[in-house]
Formats: C-alpha cells, sequence, structure tokens
C-alpha cells in the first residue's frame, strides 16, 4: 500500500514524515488516548470474547486500512494483528517516500517494535536509480539500506522504474555492484517487472539470477538502452547469462509481454541519455529481443504451469519456440498482436506452435487474437482446417480441455453492429471448425472492444455443432 495510507506524509520529510496516531501505534508506543488491555470486560460489559476471535475479524479486514488503523487504536491488543496487515505491503513512489519510510523503519527498530518483519510485498514505481557506491547517488544507498532491513520480502514489484541508464561521471559499467546487495531477497517468489529499462540486455539474466527461489515472473514491456558506441546492438547473450536462466528451476508462472518495434523506439528514445541524438538500430533491437525472450522460453520449460506470452504478428517467436518442452504445462494464455490491418494471414505459425504441445496436463487454453472486421476472421490462420486438426488433436489427448477465443478489435464489439459480428464470427468458426466441434470439444468464442484508453470484454458464447448463430447471438443479448 501507498506509504500515504500508512499515515506518511510525503510532503514533510524533515518530521519524518509520519502520522503519530498511525505510526506510533502501529509501532507499540503509548498513546494519549486511553486504551482497554485486553478483552477484559469491564463493569458495563456484559460480553466477553476470547482475542483470536478478535483477530479473526483483524484478518477480514486486511484489505481495509483505515479500519486496521481504527482498531490499532481502539486496543492494545489488537496492534500485532493490525500491524501485520497493515505493513504487509509497502509501495515506494518516490524519493519522499523512500525517506519516510527509511525513518519509519528506524523508529521501529529503536522501540524494538520491528516493524520490518511484517512487511511481504514491496513495490517500487517511477524511481530512476544507478547500481553506483558513490555519494552523488543517493537514491541507491538510501533503497539498499531501505531493503536490507527487510528479512521476509517474497514479492518484489518494479514499475516504471529505470535502471543504471544514467550512470555518474568517471564511472564504467564494471563497477556497477551487483543485484543482490540492491535486492538481498533470497526467498523471492514472485517479481514483477512491468515498463522496466535496462542500461543492457545482459543484466535481465543478472537480475533474475539474484532470486533462486523465484516462481512467479512477469516481464512485462521491458527495454534497454542500445550500444551506444556502434549504433547497433549485441544480439542475445553470451554463455555465461544463458546459465543464469537455467538456474530458475523454481519458475512456474511466466508472464511475458513483448512490443512492436515501433512502440520499442517511442519508448527507448524517451529514456535516451542527454546529449547529441543517438542512433536507434531497430532490426538489431528487435532480434536481441527476440533472442532473450526465446532464451528464457527455453530454460524455463520444463517446469513453467501457467504461460501467458503476448507478442506480435511479426516478432517471429511463435515460429521458433520449441513447445515440445513444455510438458507440464496446465494454462496456456497466447496473445499475437497485430500492429496494422494485412492482406496476409496475421498468425499463420499458432496452429504449428500449438501441435507441439502436450494436452495431457493442459486444462484452459485462450486465444487472443487481433481483427479489423468480421470479414478477418477467416485470414488469421492460413488454413483454418490445420486449426481444427490441432484442436482435434489436443482433444484427443485431454478431453476436459477448455479453449476460448477472444477476437480484439475497435470496432468487432460497438454497440450497433455487436450482434451482427456475433453472428458472423460464430457462422464462421462453425464452418471453419467441424471435426473439433463434433468430436464435442469445449470451444468458447468472444468479441472484445478494445479503444485507446478503455477496454471491453464480451460474453463467452460456447459453440457446438447443432446451436444456430442466431440462438447463439440471442442468448448472449439476454
Amino acid at each position: 500500500m501507498p506509504l500515504g495510507n500508512l499515515g506518511c506524509d510525503p510532503g514533510s520529510v524533515d518530521d519524518a514524515a509520519i502520522n503519530i496516531a498511525a505510526i506510533r501505534t502501529s509501532m507499540g508506543q503509548i498513546n494519549d488516548q486511553p486504551q482497554h488491555d485486553g478483552c477484559k470486560a469491564g463493569p458495563q460489559s456484559t460480553l466477553q470474547l476470547p482475542l483470536e476471535v478478535w483477530e479473526d475479524v483483524i484478518d477480514h479486514l486486511h484489505d481495509d486500512v483505515e479500519s486496521l488503523r481504527a482498531c490499532s487504536l481502539t486496543n492494545r491488543a489488537w496492534i500485532p494483528a493490525t500491524r501485520l496487515h497493515l505493513f504487509a505491503q509497502i509501495e515506494l513512489c518516490g524519493e519522499r517516500h523512500c525517506l519516510c519510510f527509511q525513518d519509519a523503519l528506524k523508529r521501529s527498530e529503536a522501540a524494538n517494535t520491528n516493524i520490518a518483519r511484517h512487511v511481504r510485498s514491496i513495490a517500487v514505481i517511477g524511481l530512476a536509480f544507478c547500481r553506483l557506491e558513490d555519494s552523488r547517488n543517493p537514491s541507491y544507498v538510501r533503497l539498499r539500506d531501505i531493503f536490507s532491513r527487510l528479512p521476509n520480502v517474497y514479492s518484489l514489484r518494479l514499475e516504471r522504474v529505470t535502471i543504471d541508464v544514467f550512470p555518474l561521471l568517471g564511472h564504467s559499467q564494471s563497477a556497477f555492484r551487483p543485484f543482490s546487495e540492491l535486492f538481498p531477497f533470497p526467498a523471492l517468489e514472485t517479481l514483477y517487472m512491468s515498463s522496466v529499462v535496462f542500461k543492457s540486455v545482459r543484466h535481465i539474466p543478472q537480475l533474475l539470477s539474484t532470486f533462486p527461489r523465484l516462481s512467479v515472473l512477469y516481464a512485462l514491456r521491458i527495454l534497454w538502452l542500445q550500444d551506444l558506441d556502434t549504433g547497433t546492438f549485441p544480439l542475445g547473450l553470451d554463455g555465461e547469462n544463458q546459465s543464469t536462466y537455467g538456474g530458475l528451476k523454481a519458475l512456474t508462472h511466466l508472464h511475458i509481454i513483448t512490443e512492436s518495434g515501433r512502440d520499442c523506439l517511442r519508448r527507448v528514445r524517451e529514456c535516451a541519455l542527454p546529449g547529441p541524438p543517438t542512433r536507434f538500430y531497430l532490426p538489431g533491437y528487435a532480434a536481441s529481443r527476440k533472442r532473450w525472450v526465446l532464451d528464457l522460453l527455453h530454460s524455463c520449460a520444463p517446469s513453467i504451469r501457467e504461460l501467458h506470452l503476448v507478442t506480435t504478428s511479426d516478432s517471429g517467436i511463435l515460429a521458433t519456440t520449441d513447445s515440445h518442452q513444455y510438458t507440464h504445462l496446465q494454462s496456456l494464455n497466447i496473445e499475437v498482436l497485430t500492429p496494422r490491418r494485412t492482406p496476409h494471414a496475421s498468425a499463420p505459425m499458432l496452429p504449428s506452435f500449438l501441435s507441439g504441445f502436450s494436452a495431457s496436463n493442459l486444462r484452459t487454453l485462450l486465444l487472443s487474437l487481433s481483427v479489423f472486421d468480421s470479414k478477418d476472421v477467416q485470414q488469421i490462420f492460413e488454413d483454418w482446417n490445420s486449426m481444427d486438426n490441432v484442436l482435434v488433436q489436443l482433444g484427443q489427448q485431454n478431453p476436459r480441455l477448455e479453449v476460448t477465443i477472444r477476437f480484439r478489435s475497435g470496432i468487432l464489439s460497438s454497440q450497433s453492429g455487436s450482434q451482427r459480428n456475433l453472428k458472423d464470427v460464430l457462422r464462421s468458426l462453425q464452418e471453419s471448425l467441424p471435426t473439433a466441434l463434433h468430436m464435442g470439444m469445449r470451444i468458447g468464442i468472444a468479441l472484445d472492444s478494445v479503444g485507446v484508453f478503455t477496454k471491453s470484454e464480451g460474453s463467452i458464447v460456447w459453440l457446438s455443432p447443432s446451436s444456430s448463430p442466431n440462438t447463439a447471438a440471442r442468448s448472449v443479448s439476454t
């Protein structure tokens, strides 16, 4: 939770920005207000409840910050239970939040309340830091001090964070301190990275190797700056860094979102170093991005239980990923984004990619595809018969497999023509997947409307060989 919800006011750093009513109480200090000790009944009380009952009530308020703060002010015996939830999740949304929380940790240690042991999840949002030991680099020193005081962190979220992009003058890249010094979390299980910019692609496996017990990884729109000396970017990873991906033996949930080359170009230019304009070699960058994604997919395949991959139709990742290695996969979610309308098939390699999976453990298969009109459904694959054969193959391996196909467009699910578009798509798929439907596979269809700032998911319509498109469309509307 943001530190503001805990009573930390980022605007007054001089006084540690700590709300006395909340923080002092959560640290176990004596309040000016009288408090009842334990759950003893007063002279007018007729009901006595054991402390365990009140703790169960407090546990139900785990996500209600105001109620937790009120409970901590009501009864001294409730403070440990409320503190457990108040400090379970911490968000550091700027330098002032870091100063506030650092001071709160120091006060807690002085009072011997040790709120640091209750922190289970830490989030760093909108910060830029460089891993250099230097007096001119207070952000890194402050973050390292905060993280070193947190012994029980199991989840780390990095969002809109820039790492090592702006190195201090007089330091080379070899002077970067290891990630293990900044993130001393050997028991970390979940790592969420969104819009994180690294100095080099080689820093990504270095960060992941810091967490040997990592089981859930979100790598969403990860970027890095190109090699400014050559104007190109080194392809792939060296042998040392490839082996670090192999150390993620505990990884079971993998979520990857890659961007189109145009979006990468825009975002990298936003993070460019000050000075003369730098060249951006887009083909080299795209090849490097493809290589690190493939290395990660390949190294973690044997242990993955849930895979969510969002890629563009022109990335080539589906064509070069060996899907036979995913022997324990239980949930598969593939989203193929098409930047612009094309006369060619938008996902020609998807049937071949799906044919390599073993469906013995697979429970759900979700395919999200971009279309611009209901007529474009037939052009998604070069041959719909191959998709029908793949679904039959998967259904024979696991008759309980559930397949959902979502078509995403800015006009498909418009209010005016949603029913007509739904009928067209249903009729088209019933004609394209006859064998899979006749064998009784559970196949659902949904039309999603995606706008510039909004996204609306349509209801799922389950296909059957006997149902008519008109009946299915009417059932959704009602």
